[in-house]
């Protein structure tokens, strides 16, 4: 069915393309408009404080890429750069309560609010540095996620290869204003959910510190920029980065633990039933139906359940080799989430999984709570690193995640690792469900246009 909208010729002075006149762009706009609204240039500033890590060349700093923010929550996991490995982008100074926004597909909405423990940090130029000056950070930062500014900016893009928008078009931007009332809601939906994120990271690192400690993890494992080894040793691979000391110092841990009395040691092709790829038959979305699993949907090695696609049963029967049931694990195989293993639960269990991902289905009594937290751990990720495959985008393969070796703590320690790592995922959906209120809460104002 066509999409088409139908506007006035003398509406098209400022632009001739034809999704800038999308009718829900300018239903959205309109609606913003019959509510007390001014532009963001009013109510904040850009930063222009600018910085070069590499005049500094020996002093790590705090890095923010894009790929760093999570799309959903905001969260940010960032980098530890040296200086003068900085990348050129590496150039804008942040600081607390600032809100950056990246400038480069902002339908993917990666927007964060800064917290106090990233201040000073770096992001890239990618990103526009916002300064609320007369509206709370809070309130603003969750707007900035509703579809009411999200649109506007898709709206505004340029280019179609890599659509981007400008400082100028975030300047412009149609902002309602708050309530009072409503303004301290939000901030409070925000503290409580900044609060519930610090927590389940709190109880994760309780996980990692448990593990850790309990086999005495004492390792460098930084990059040698020479290191030596012998002939006979290459016989598997050829690319110097594979026998990085490091991964002989890994192996060497793994070797010593699993001696330890009630520690196993096992390939995952000992733990699993055969490793699936995903399905790479073309798709057609629907609004309700079978979920399919993108690596996209995976937020902190678990999936967000509101970017989820579906597809309808029929299409779903066709490709039911790649179907997950709970319990399953999903590694990914490529790209920057390059080996993140995410659990499948039971609000998951019949999903179709795409082909960036490999299906491990446990068929041995192990938690698997902690088998996913083991493979995300230093363990999985440095194995990870070693194995995979490719120069310009690293990869995995099935043959090669069967030969991880997974070590095996007696079956109430695992119990102990895994219930931390659950009570750290449901206190980062509570939080997620708090920005959900607070969107929800910004949403329905300008949909009733209760501005008072």
């Amino acid at each position: 069915m066509p999409i088409f909208s139908k506007i006035k010729y003398s509406d098209t002075s400022l632009r001739l393309g034809a999704e800038y006149f999308i009718e829900n762009f300018l239903s959205d706009e309109a609606k913003l408009e019959r509510v007390d609204s001014i532009n963001l240039k009013h109510l904040a500033s850009l930063s222009v404080e600018k910085v070069n890590p590499t005049e500094q060349p020996d002093k790590p700093f705090r890095y923010i890429e894009i790929d760093n923010i999570d799309t959903v929550s905001g969260e940010i996991k960032p980098q530890t750069i040296i200086g003068h490995k900085a990348p050129s982008r590496a150039r804008k100074k942040v600081k607390e309560k600032n809100i950056i926004v990246s400038m480069v597909r902002p339908n993917r909405n990666a927007v964060a609010l800064i917290p106090s423990t990233l201040n000073n940090a770096v992001c890239s130029t990618g990103f526009a540095v916002i300064i609320p000056e007369k509206i709370s950070p809070e309130f603003l930062f969750v707007y900035l996620k509703t579809r009411f500014a999200i649109n506007q900016l898709v709206r505004r893009t340029t280019a179609s290869m890599y659509p981007a928008v400008t400082e100028e078009d975030i300047e412009n931007l149609i902002v309602p204003i708050p309530p009072t009332l409503i303004e301290e809601r939000i901030i409070q939906l925000v503290s409580d959910a900044e609060a519930d994120f610090e927590q389940a990271d709190n109880v994760y690192r309780q996980a990692e510190n448990l593990f850790y400690n309990s086999i005495d993890l004492k390792i460098d494992f930084k990059n040698e920029h020479v290191f030596v080894t012998t002939f006979s040793k290459t016989s598997t691979r050829l690319d110097a980065e594979y026998y990085q000391p490091k991964f002989g110092k890994i192996r060497d841990k793994i070797e010593e633990v699993s001696k330890y009395p009630s520690w196993n040691l096992k390939p995952v092709r000992e733990i699993s039933e055969p490793l699936k790829y995903g399905t790479s038959e073309k798709l057609t979305y629907v609004n309700n139906g079978i979920p399919f699993l993108r690596v996209t949907d995976v937020r902190n090695a678990d999936f967000d359940k509101d970017s989820i696609r579906y597809i309808n049963e029929k299409e779903a029967s066709k490709v039911g080799y790649a179907k997950v049931i709970e319990g399953d694990l999903l590694i990914s195989r490529s790209g920057v989430y390059l080996g993140l293993a995410a659990l499948i639960g039971k609000d998951l269990s019949n999903s179709i999984f795409g082909s960036y991902f490999i299906r491990i289905r446990p068929r041995i009594n192990v938690d698997k709570e902690y088998l996913a937290f083991y493979l995300n751990s230093i363990f999985g990720k440095m194995q990870v690193e070693q194995i995979s495959t490719g120069a310009v985008q690293p990869n995995l393969t099935i043959p090669a995640i069967e030969n991880m070796l997974v070590l095996l703590p007696k079956e109430d320690f695992q119990e102990k690792v895994g219930k931390l790592v659950k009570q750290s995922k449901f206190l980062r959906e509570k939080g997620k469900m708090s920005l959900r209120e607070a969107e929800t809460i910004i949403t329905n104002m300008v949909e009733q246009a209760t501005i008072v």
